[in-house]
């Protein structure tokens, strides 16, 4: 295999390091009991792994054909890791479908739990979750602090999903579903700690609601030509011009 292929396999393997929920989707052993670090500093890891990345990139060898796939997907998808950080999409990761929350819920709906290894490693995650969501909350206010918000309706909608997870309202809490799944022998432990990521799944869910939504009340749903630009090379691989669009 190339030394583009080779550098594409590290940094695949360090990412998933920085972000578990990745070696979940990958189906992986490695770091099933960890979420992302949501703070700042996290997501500065990420791109800075990125740059660096981009950087050894251009040092290689051209290879072969493979290779020259390989490099030319890296390039247009690191460059925009990169391109979102700079844009401070870490600092308002709030979408019901695809923010931050939602990545939370979904390590957990990706996660194997047929061996007692695998319950261990749910009740790890679990434990996680507070850590996680107090580093997105310092993300939400680092981008208060800085003008960078998502829209009020985003803020709102993804506070009532984790109300709705953390068990308010009558229904069960998501987690608490997943815990109930366990076997009788090993269910107090993978529950040891859901109580308190209930707690942390409606504490954020208020913040939300009583502090971020106020805040960002004067952003117009968070859209505009520059985010647009970014989000449009995500989803096309290539650089869009809307007005020639």
């Amino acid at each position: 295999m190339g030394a583009v292929r080779d550098l594409a396999d590290a940094y695949l393997g360090e990412l998933a390091r920085l972000d578990p929920a990745l070696a979940t989707e990958l189906g992986w052993a490695e770091h099933q009991g960890e979420l992302a670090d949501l703070s700042p500093a996290g997501a500065a890891a990420r791109a800075e792994l990125a740059d660096t990345t981009l950087a050894r990139l251009a040092d290689l060898p051209a290879g072969d054909d493979a290779d020259r796939r390989c490099r030319a997907l890296m390039q247009d998808r690191l460059a925009l890791a990169v391109a979102e950080f700079d844009a401070g999409e870490h600092l308002r990761p709030l979408s019901v479908i695809a923010g931050a929350p939602a990545a939370i819920q979904g390590a957990f709906d990706l996660m194997a739990h047929q061996t007692d290894q695998q319950w261990n490693d749910v009740a790890e995650r679990i434990g996680a979750v507070p850590e996680a969501l107090a580093g997105l909350r310092a993300s939400l206010q680092a981008g208060i602090a800085s003008g960078v918000m998502a829209a009020p309706r985003q803020a709102l909608g993804c506070a009532a999903q984790l109300s709705t997870w953390s068990g308010r309202g009558g229904d069960q809490a998501f987690l608490a579903t997943l815990v109930n799944q366990a076997p009788d022998r090993l269910r107090a432990r993978v529950g040891a700690h859901l109580d308190r990521a209930n707690a942390a799944l409606a504490e954020l869910a208020d913040w939300l609601s009583d502090t971020y939504a106020g805040a960002a009340a004067d952003v117009p749903d968070a859209v505009g030509r520059d985010r647009y630009l970014v989000a449009a090379r995500q989803f096309l691989g290539a650089d869009l011009d809307p007005d020639e669009a």
